[in-house]
C-alpha cells in the first residue's frame, strides 16, 4: 500500500530522475546540433507571394501569360524578356470559376523566390530588406504521371508525378534569359529524404550540390497537395534526424518529470481532504 510518505518520495526520485535526464539530454542535443555543419551551413530558401496578374513588372522587366493553342494542346506562355515558355494546362485540376491565375494555383505558380545563407527567418527578412539578397522570379508546374489517365491511376501515382521549373533571369544575357527544369516528384524526394526503396546514386551527392537544388524541392512544395507532402520542411526533418537518441530521451525525460511532480502534488491534495 502507498502511504504518503511513500508516495512523496516516489515522485520526488521520479522527478529529480527525469530532471537530471532532461538537463543530460538537451546539452548532447544542442551539440548534436552544433556539430550538424551540413545543417548549419544549408542555406534557406524563401517564397514570397504568389502573382495572380496576367502581366506584371518584375525587377524592372515586364512579363505577360497567355493563354495560346500550342499544337492542339492548350497552353500558358509566358513571356519575358522576349523571350517565351510554354506550360500546357493541367485542366484536370484547374479552377474556371476563379480569376486571372488563380484558376491554376493548384498545379501552377509564379512566385517570388530566394535563397541564402541565414539560420532564421528573421535574419532572412532583415536580409531581404537591406537588399542584401536579391529574389528572383520562378514558375513551377506540377502534371500527373505520364502514361497514366490523369483523372484516374495518374492522379495518385505521386512519386511518378512530373514537374517543371522556369527561372526567369535578368542578369543574364537575353537569350539565356530563361532558364527550365524538369524533374519528377521522386528525383527530388530521393535526394532530399530517400525512402526504403530508392537506389542510392553511383556518385553520391555533394552538400553543394544538393543545396543548388533545395529551391526546386521547396518549389514542388508549393504545388503539390499539403495532404500529399512526405516531409513538408526539410529543415525539421533533417534536425530531428540529427538529434538522434536525444529527441525520445528528452521526451522521456520531461514525462518522468511531469508525471513524478503530480504524485506530490496529488499527496497534498489527499492530506487537506
Amino acid at each position: 500500500m502507498l502511504t504518503r510518505k511513500r508516495t512523496i518520495r516516489i515522485g520526488a526520485t521520479l522527478a529529480a530522475l527525469g530532471a537530471i535526464g532532461l538537463a543530460f539530454s538537451a546539452t548532447m542535443m544542442a551539440r548534436r546540433l552544433a556539430n550538424r555543419e551540413d545543417l548549419a551551413n544549408r542555406p534557406m530558401v524563401w517564397f514570397g507571394k504568389q502573382s495572380t496578374a496576367e502581366a506584371f513588372t518584375f525587377n524592372d522587366h515586364h512579363y505577360t501569360v497567355t493563354q495560346i493553342d500550342a499544337d492542339g494542346v492548350p497552353s500558358l506562355r509566358i513571356e519575358w524578356r522576349g523571350r517565351t515558355v510554354d506550360f500546357p494546362i493541367n485542366t484536370v485540376e484547374d479552377k474556371p470559376q476563379l480569376p486571372g491565375l488563380l484558376k491554376h494555383e493548384d498545379w501552377f505558380k509564379i512566385i517570388p523566390m530566394a535563397v541564402g545563407p541565414y539560420r532564421t527567418q528573421d535574419d532572412f527578412q532583415r536580409a531581404l530588406h537591406a537588399g542584401e539578397i536579391k529574389p528572383r522570379l520562378i514558375a513551377a508546374a506540377r502534371y500527373t504521371a505520364e502514361g497514366f489517365d490523369p483523372e484516374k491511376w495518374g492522379s495518385v501515382r505521386r512519386r511518378e508525378w512530373r514537374y517543371r521549373f522556369v527561372e526567369f533571369l535578368d542578369d543574364q544575357p537575353a537569350e539565356d534569359a530563361i532558364r527550365v527544369t524538369e524533374t519528377t516528384y521522386r528525383e527530388l524526394d530521393s535526394v532530399f529524404l530517400p525512402g526504403p526503396h530508392d537506389k542510392a546514386p553511383e556518385t553520391p551527392m555533394t552538400d553543394e550540390q544538393k543545396y543548388s537544388r533545395l529551391w526546386e524541392y521547396y518549389a514542388m512544395l508549393q504545388v503539390t497537395p499539403p495532404t500529399m507532402y512526405r516531409a513538408k520542411d526539410k529543415l525539421v526533418s533533417d534536425g530531428m534526424h540529427a538529434m538522434g537518441w536525444t529527441w525520445p530521451a528528452a521526451g522521456a525525460s520531461t514525462v518522468a518529470l511531469v508525471a513524478g511532480l503530480m504524485l506530490v502534488a496529488s499527496t497534498r491534495v489527499s492530506a487537506r481532504v
